[in-house]
Order: C-alpha cells, then sequence, then structure tokens
C-alpha cells in the first residue's frame, strides 16, 4: 500500500433530489466539504458558453462591456476590443449589487453576431463537484451513495448551520456571520485561550467560506490578543484555504487585530440558492 493510500481521507459523495433541486454532498470523513446545487431558477451555471456582443469600451479603466442577453452584461479586463465586437466567453459567477456577472475571456470571434447566444449551460452539480480539490486528489477512494443514506451524515444539520448567522462549534466557541454591501465581516467569540479559539474558529470558517460560496472581502475579527498570535494565525489560515476550489488570498492582520483575505467569486452563493429552496 502507498503513501498515498495511507494518507487518504475517507471521502463519501451522495448524489439526491430535494423537489425542485439536485445536489452533489462530499463528505470528508462524515464532515461536508463540498456542496453543489442545482436549481431551474440559477441558470446559468459555471463554465456556460457564451456568443456575446461588445456595447462599450472604457480604455481608461482598462475593461470592455459585454451584453449577455437575458443574463446580464459582465466586464472584460481587455483593452484591445472595439464596440460592436462579438467575443466568446465562459461565466464564472452571477451580478451582484453594482458589479455585473464575472466572466473569462475565451476568444474573439471573426464574424460580426448581431444577437448573444448560449452555446453551451455549463457544468452540473456532479460535474462541479468532481473539480473539489479534494475529489480530484482522492478520486480513486470515493465512495459514491445515492441520497438514501445521507440521513447518517446529517445533511439537513450542516445545511441549517449553512444558513445561519450564528454557529456553535465545539469548546464553547461561536462564530457570527455579517454581510454588507462592501464585504463579509465574520466574529470570534469563545472562552478558550485565544490560540485555541482562533484555532479551531478559523478552521471552521475556512470551510463555512467553501460551502456558504463567500466571495469578495472578507474581515475576521478575531479572539484576544491579535498582534502576538498575527504570524502563526496567518499561516494556519492560508494551510486551512489551501485545497478551497476557490482562489482564497490572506492578506494579514490589521493593528485593530482583523484578519483580511479575499476569496473569488465562483457560481452561485449557497445561501441564495437555500433560500430559493
Amino acid at each position: 500500500m502507498s503513501n498515498h493510500d495511507v494518507d487518504a481521507p475517507a471521502l463519501d459523495l451522495f448524489l439526491g433530489h430535494r423537489g425542485s433541486f439536485t445536489y452533489a454532498a462530499l463528505f470528508k470523513n462524515r464532515l461536508l466539504i463540498g456542496l453543489e446545487i442545482d436549481h431551474p431558477d440559477f441558470f446559468p451555471q459555471v463554465g456556460a458558453l457564451f456568443h456575446a456582443r461588445v456595447t462599450r469600451v472604457r480604455p481608461a479603466l482598462g475593461f470592455a462591456e459585454i451584453d449577455l442577453g437575458d443574463h446580464g452584461s459582465a466586464r472584460l479586463k481587455i483593452k484591445e476590443l472595439q464596440e460592436g465586437q462579438s467575443v466568446e466567453v465562459l461565466w464564472q459567477s452571477p451580478a451582484r449589487e453594482d458589479k455585473g456577472a464575472r466572466v473569462l475571456f475565451v476568444k474573439k470571434i471573426q464574424t460580426i453576431l448581431n444577437t448573444t447566444s448560449l452555446i453551451h449551460p455549463g457544468l452540473n452539480a456532479l460535474e462541479r463537484i468532481k473539480k473539489h480539490p479534494y475529489y480530484e486528489k482522492f478520486s480513486a477512494h470515493v465512495q459514491i451513495h445515492t441520497s438514501d443514506n445521507v440521513d447518517c451524515f446529517d445533511l439537513d444539520g450542516e445545511l441549517d448551520k449553512i444558513c445561519a448567522k450564528t454557529i456553535k462549534i465545539k469548546n464553547k466557541t461561536s462564530i457570527i456571520f455579517e454581510q454588507t454591501a462592501a464585504l463579509h465581516a465574520i466574529d470570534i467569540n469563545s472562552s478558550l485561550s485565544p490560540i485555541e479559539a482562533n484555532t479551531v474558529a478559523l478552521e471552521e470558517i475556512a470551510r463555512q467560506l467553501c460551502l456558504r460560496n463567500i466571495s469578495g472581502t472578507i474581515v475576521i475579527d478575531l479572539a484576544g490578543d491579535k498582534r502576538k498570535l498575527a504570524a502563526g494565525l496567518i499561516e494556519r489560515m492560508r494551510a486551512f484555504t489551501a485545497l478551497d476550489p476557490c482562489r482564497v488570498q490572506v492578506f494579514g492582520i490589521t493593528k485593530l487585530g482583523l484578519m483580511e483575505l479575499t476569496r473569488e467569486r465562483h457560481g452561485w452563493p449557497l445561501a441564495q440558492l437555500l433560500k430559493a429552496l
């Protein structure tokens, strides 16, 4: 048996339906680490391919605006485009607040198209969960199940936790999630020693960021005297988010003791999906 086999975690993938949505839930050692949901009201999905039109070029700001038809608009940070030009793009995430949808440039289309068209609807829940770093790394060890046995893994309890503003974790520690128009603020409350409280909380926060699909600017109000713990906590958070499917950047801790990080926009926020169920 190889070292890779010895170190492989127990991974269980559940595929199922609930009402009008389908889901793919990935558990690591019976702990939910990935959840993808398909719902007819939330479309397109990650990887959807569009033939779109450039509606405005703003050279001074370094981007062009493109029309996605019924799916809104988006910005491309590419200067070498002209108004009316057709481009092929991959959809990555929906529009939020004053920001358009996030797309990736694929190529210019030589033929000028009069309309925007959806060429491919994107990846389904199973295809997206298979791109989770844990699945890709340990795919040979994944046990795939139907939804019949998912209650043994307390999926409903995990869904309740994902939707909750405040969650409690082991050792008398709680985490509070707040969202504003500009950022996500997370507060850690605990009666433990600062190093223990922050370590257990940051590990759970990293998991929740992934499950909730929280993106953009994130600040975490750490417990205790943060400045003395700064270096160690920054490295711990980087380790906890290393296998996040989306890019996470941990920048540091401010003088006020706030850990600053960003997470890439990718797909639909899970709380938004669950509210529709």
